[in-house]
């Protein structure tokens, strides 16, 4: 008897799992009585949704003496690597398990492959890729050439794409297989983003021979108007500036091509007329389903579905684990759901960290935490300058 209740427990484990402590890493930025700055990595733990523990992991303050030397921080962007490694967009890698910090570099982020995560840095120290091993902790120089942002890889990393500027359009061009091409698209970008130099136009990889890029179509372009303003000299004189504000008429209509690398033919996805003209670029992004989506110059989320050529209004983000977001901003946020139901609002999608029932986001001094356990959410008073670096599981004391 005693023996098939062990196995009854045994199994009943194996099916259900045993219930995790999660626990959220976040960097908060103090400063101490004198004024000094000081960041702490802490840690904030929970049981079947309740809160038990704030714990300090480790903490570093500034060099006075050499400013270049305060590279403890985390920015937008970092993350937790195989439940163990903290690993920051500025060189830093904090061993979770060890409670120790195993890098601490002040170079770039590029990319992580296995137990290599790569940095760069085009700095004081010169310019450099380096390769950190997360189990030998040794950090190598790889080659001293300069990274080129401006270009866009391909998923298989023999090809890629650059957007070029030219004073009235854009062009972008070709290198396949290590070979240079001549420029193979003229791209037109939204007006008012091309009066401001931006060379962010819209493109894509699909996979390792085509890509999307998008091509505007401009109507009543916001053409900048002369404002007098007053200023202060030794006599007020009125000088006239610039108002770069966009016509109230003024819109832009957006076309989405695929582009064969082999065939050097591009082909028409879609199209959306009538956008009204803003500030920046639209881009390309996907959700955590792979589906593709473009966000228009104006922030209006859609799905873009290659098969049938249209695109379709997107409202909803997915996240992972079941939560997804509001893609329109209204009046007191953004609404969060969680499998279908709404939770809650945000403030700001960009800081969102969804787990296994558990989600955070953080916006100016507060972090707001919900689970789906108690189907409810604890708001923590933060710092004023802080980061949320992602979640854990059963993080060691």
């Amino acid at each position: 008897m005693r023996l098939i209740l062990v196995l009854l427990i045994f199994v009943s484990t194996l099916c259900f799992g045993q219930t995790k402590n999660k626990s959220l890493i976040v960097v908060e930025t103090h400063f101490d009585a004198n004024g000094d700055r000081y960041r702490k990595l802490v840690s904030y733990s929970f049981k079947k949704g309740n809160f038990i523990s704030k714990d300090t992991l480790y903490t570093a303050y500034d060099d006075k003496k050499d400013k270049y030397k305060n590279w403890f921080d985390y920015g937008y962007g970092s993350f937790i690597y195989k439940n163990r490694y903290a690993i920051s967009t500025n060189g830093s890698v904090y061993d979770l398990n060890k409670k120790s910090l195993i890098l601490d570099s002040g170079d770039d982020f590029v990319k992580i492959n296995g137990d290599s995560v790569f940095f760069y840095h085009n700095n004081y120290k010169g310019i450099g890729l380096w390769a950190f091993n997360l189990k030998t902790r040794n950090y190598v120089l790889l080659n001293r050439d300069k990274i080129d942002k401006d270009k866009k890889w391909s998923p298989d990393y023999k090809s890629y794409i650059k957007v070029l500027r030219t004073k009235t359009a854009f062009q972008i061009s070709l290198c396949k297989n290590g070979v240079s091409s001549p420029i193979l698209i003229d791209v037109t970008a939204a007006y008012i983003a091309r009066f401001f130099f931006t060379k962010k136009i819209e493109t894509c990889w699909l996979n390792k021979i085509s890509f999307l890029y998008a091509s505007h179509t401009n109507t009543f372009p916001p053409l900048p108007k002369l404002v007098p303003e007053l200023i202060e000299r030794s006599t007020t004189d009125t000088i006239k500036t610039y108002d770069f504000t966009p016509r109230d008429d003024a819109s832009t209509k957006v076309t989405i091509f695929k582009y064969n690398i082999n065939t050097q033919k591009s082909e028409k996805i879609a199209e959306i007329d009538s956008i009204t003209h803003s500030f920046k670029n639209g881009q390309f992004s996907k959700d955590e389903k792979k589906e593709l989506i473009y966000i228009t110059t104006n922030g209006v989320f859609n799905q873009l579905n290659l098969r049938s050529k249209k695109m379709t209004p997107y409202p909803y983000t997915a996240l992972k684990h079941g939560f997804s977001v509001e893609n329109k901003y209204n009046r007191g946020g953004q609404i969060l759901k969680y499998h279908g139901l709404a939770i809650g609002r945000i403030n700001s999608s960009y800081n969102i960290y969804p787990a296994n029932k558990f989600l955070a986001t953080a916006y100016i001094s507060k972090m707001w935490i919900w689970n789906a356990y108690t189907h409810t959410g604890t708001s923590f008073s933060m710092p004023n300058i802080f980061q949320i670096v992602g979640w854990v599981d059963n993080l060691t004391s």
